[in-house]
């Protein structure tokens, strides 16, 4: 009770209360100005812009789409390499089959090598035929290995082969390039056309899901705003519509001299409201009266 009373006397001096619910002390804080984030909507791939969705002011929608870079090349880059893969992976097919015969070769081999052996220790064959069957094992052993080496080679492109094809995949998703929030479109940086490469800017729009209001209050009064107290933003543009959110934060302003009264600077995050008429005219420095609820 003591806290509201001294924040009514202080305010009461400077003519700012305003009429509030019962129970609730609505405070006049003066000016205000509007901040909202900006940003780029940018390319993120090489291309000839296809044709753009919307134009400079218009009101979007988060996945709206808002321009179209033509894939045409991707889409045959894309088609060439998944041809490739195919060619990749019957060859990979064919020395698979070919490995199971070499592999049964040197079954084969090893098998008669050591019917050889025993014979010979026996002294039932000669040396010559004994130095043919190991022959046989090594040659059959080196084409195993030499089809192993194949195979690892062609699954190796492959892998390299799907990655690229899966990248292609990704940059002919990003010919399509759509919003991730409500906003307006602040300003068309580019025209139907337009050659870019990957990061050139299309569009800057104004993200409606980040606005905020700021204004400055004396250090006495910002020591009774509570975080999260609602505030309401009148914009002097369009002063029969509202704006209402909360405060967020409230930072001292550094003193010029001592002789310099000390003051806050308090933020509050508004709700966007569906109203055409205030949302067309909304953009970073509008100014408007604030009133905070305490």
């Amino acid at each position: 009770m003591k806290r509201i009373l001294v924040a009514v006397l202080f305010l009461l001096n400077l003519n700012m209360l305003v009429a509030g619910e019962s129970g609730t002390l609505h405070v006049n804080c003066g000016k205000g100005r509007l901040d909202i984030s900006i940003f780029p909507i940018q390319s993120s791939v090489d291309g000839k812009v296809k044709e753009l969705c919307v134009g400079e002011g218009q009101l979007i929608k988060r996945e709206d789409k808002l321009a179209i870079i033509d894939a045409d090349a991707l889409n045959i880059q894309l088609e060439k390499v998944k041809s490739e893969i195919g060619i990749m992976e019957a060859a990979l097919e064919k020395a698979n089959a070919d490995l199971k015969m070499k592999e049964a070769v040197l079954d084969f081999a090893r098998k008669n090598f050591d019917r050889v052996k025993h014979l010979k220790k026996m002294q039932a064959v000669p040396s010559s035929e004994y130095d043919r069957a190991e022959n046989e094992v090594l040659k059959a052993t080196a084409d195993v290995q030499a089809v192993e080496s194949v195979i690892a080679a062609e699954k190796s492109r492959i892998a390299a082969a799907k990655v690229h094809f899966e990248a292609i995949k990704m940059q002919i998703a990003g010919t399509s390039i759509v919003s991730n929030c409500d906003g307006r479109i602040f300003r068309q940086l580019i025209g139907s056309g337009a050659v870019l490469k990957s990061g050139d800017g299309i569009f800057k729009v104004l993200d409606f899901s980040e606005v905020y209001v700021n204004f400055i209050v004396s250090e006495d009064f910002a020591g009774d705003i509570p975080f999260g107290a609602k505030v309401i933003f009148k914009p002097d543009i369009v002063p029969d519509l509202v704006l209402h959110g909360k405060i967020t934060s409230i930072e001292a302003i550094p003193q010029e001299s001592v002789k310099t009264e000390m003051r806050s600077v308090c933020r509050a995050k508004l709700e966007m409201e569906n109203n055409p008429k205030l949302i067309k005219v909304l953009r970073s420095g509008l100014s408007g009266i604030v009133i905070v609820q305490l």
